[in-house]
């Protein structure tokens, strides 16, 4: 529940499939609630799927969770070759533009994460290509008084005094957290005041105000203040919670995403 009137809205979640080798359920930036992200999907991919292909003007993020059966390779045009572990994250900031393709390391087994598109601002849009990192134990786990688990995965928990980014700053100001909920447990999170959040739930079955949330569904909360619940119901259950920081992303144009799936 929350603690002071808010605009909440379900957002449309995609069901996608490529082949027998990828399904990915997916949030798009079409409405402005979510700007700056441009998608968000929750993936499992067994097989390679997309081959080499090119992105610019954002930001590509992996994220693969704890239960992943398989790490993901991922290679890009300016060299680098990365071996993403179950929980780590990959940041890749496309800029002015590069080619890349991920693929499970062991083909057959699934690949199950989290990829995420983040719109540059204009000023970097055309900036080199670079590549952040972080393994999954640089990343800080709060365990809150009501039971849920919080792993920072990226940006801010609160306040900036707990804070994660990947080496260097974040080019846009978003933070991620993979939230686990003991069934009969909650979860609760202050809403900034002019900020906006965002739900998917990954599994479970989880309560959010008048909203019962399954595996797949999405909510968002706008410019609300007071304070977030999320409760899980009978079972356990695991949301990714996505915030956008108060001070939200301008772009004049958004250009919108090239060879994004």
């Amino acid at each position: 529940m929350m603690h002071q009137a808010s605009t909440a809205e379900e957002l449309i979640v995609q069901d996608m499939r490529h082949g027998d080798g990828f399904h990915a359920l997916g949030v798009r930036g079409d409405d402005e609630l979510i700007d700056p992200y441009l998608m968000v999907d929750h993936f499992w991919m067994s097989q390679p799927t997309f081959g080499p292909h090119p992105h610019a003007g954002f930001s590509a993020i992996t994220y693969l969770f704890e239960d992943s059966a398989t790490a993901f390779h991922n290679r890009d045009s300016r060299g680098d070759d990365t071996m993403i572990e179950p929980g780590d994250l990959h940041w890749m900031i496309s800029g002015q533009g590069i080619l890349h393709d991920e693929v499970p390391q062991t083909p057959g087994h699934v690949a199950h994460g989290l990829q995420v598109f983040v719109n540059l601002p204009a000023s970097q849009k055309h900036c080199t290509p670079s590549v952040m990192k972080l393994k999954s134990f640089q990343m800080p786990r709060i365990e809150q008084a009501d039971g849920a688990i919080v792993k920072l995965v990226f940006g801010a928990y609160e306040d900036t005094t707990r804070r994660v980014e990947p080496l260097l700053p974040l080019p846009t100001e978003v933070s991620l957290f993979d939230i686990e909920i003991p069934a009969g447990s909650r979860f609760r999170y202050p809403l900034e005041s002019g900020s906006t959040e965002f739900v998917l739930v990954i599994s479970g079955d989880v309560k959010l105000g008048r909203h019962h949330l399954g595996n797949g569904k999405a909510v968002a909360f706008d410019r609300v203040g007071g304070e977030l619940q999320i409760s899980a119901m009978q079972t356990d259950g695991r949301v990714a919670l996505l915030r956008i920081a108060q001070q939200r992303l301008q772009t004049a144009a958004r250009l919108r995403a090239v060879g994004s799936k």
